[in-house]
């Protein structure tokens, strides 16, 4: 006895790219699903939880044309800016930029915009998310000199060698936890009688980008009053316009389980 199977309907598109949206504390995929919203577009999330872009107005060939895609426009050159948020609360919302179309060439995988790679957008926690055990946490308010709550902060810790090991962003009450992952319970200190120490340098750096923020008032934040509009940045493209209104940096010691609190007031006109 044998079988004979019809395919009824058979369709084939393009995926023109993905998203992966990862912890933006410890680097891990977030498996809850997020929603993505841009102009024109539509994502798809896979099993593997990843965002893929399966069409795009400007690139409605693209996704036709599964063979050979068009030519026109060139690589890269167009930009499809992204709105992410979570249903949960866990995660800040935020923006990001996807340079489409992506490298279709095989041979090129490797390469950061190629269309067999996803787009790493590390998602910032909120006030709310769980901390871990042994982090390092930093309890941050951003203010203008007279008290006013500064939104959409962006705020980097960097360690002794200038690398950046944490980045967090402050919500419309001018309030965010940063957690700082990976500070060791016991290190060596530094020195020619180095001797092993509990407590590692940082510093903090804080970066207000203007309009694209937002500045509440205090007798609105202790009534619970949000803005009209919250504030949501995208953290790898602050505006050049107005320039980022940066705070002096400051300079902490951290340690592994533990937390501390910081007030960073910029001069804000």
């Amino acid at each position: 006895m044998s079988a004979v199977w019809e395919a009824i309907e058979h369709d084939i598109r393009r995926v023109l790219g993905a998203i992966e949206c990862v912890d933006g504390s410890t680097g891990a995929r977030i498996g809850e699903p997020l929603q993505l919203h841009a102009p024109g577009a539509r994502f798809v999330r896979n099993v593997s939880g990843l965002h893929a872009l399966v069409s795009w107005t400007p690139l409605a060939a693209h996704a036709d044309a599964f063979a050979a895609p068009p030519a026109a426009p060139a690589i890269g050159s167009q930009a499809l800016d992204v709105r992410i948020t979570d249903p949960s609360g866990r995660y800040m919302p935020r923006d990001a930029r996807m340079l489409l179309p992506r490298d279709p060439n095989p041979l090129n995988a490797a390469s950061v915009d190629s269309l067999f790679r996803p787009q790493r957008v590390p998602m910032m926690r909120s006030a709310t998310a769980p901390l871990g055990h042994n982090w390092s946490t930093l309890f941050i308010n951003v203010s203008a000199g007279n008290g006013d709550a500064l939104g959409g902060a962006l705020i980097e810790v960097f360690d002794a060698a200038a690398a950046s090991i944490a980045r967090g962003v402050s919500d419309w009450r001018g309030e965010c936890v940063l957690p700082v992952v990976g500070i060791p319970v016991t290190t060596w200190g530094d020195g020619e009688d180095a001797v092993v120490v509990d407590q590692v340098p940082a510093t903090v750096r804080v970066r207000w980008p203007g309009t694209v923020g937002t500045r509440v008032a205090q007798d609105l934040v202790a009534a619970g009053r949000p803005p009209s509009r919250l504030p949501i940045i995208d953290p790898d493209n602050l505006p050049a316009v107005p320039a980022p209104i940066a705070g002096t940096p400051i300079d902490i010691q951290l340690t592994a389980g533990r937390a501390q609190s910081l007030r960073v007031v910029l001069a804000v006109p």
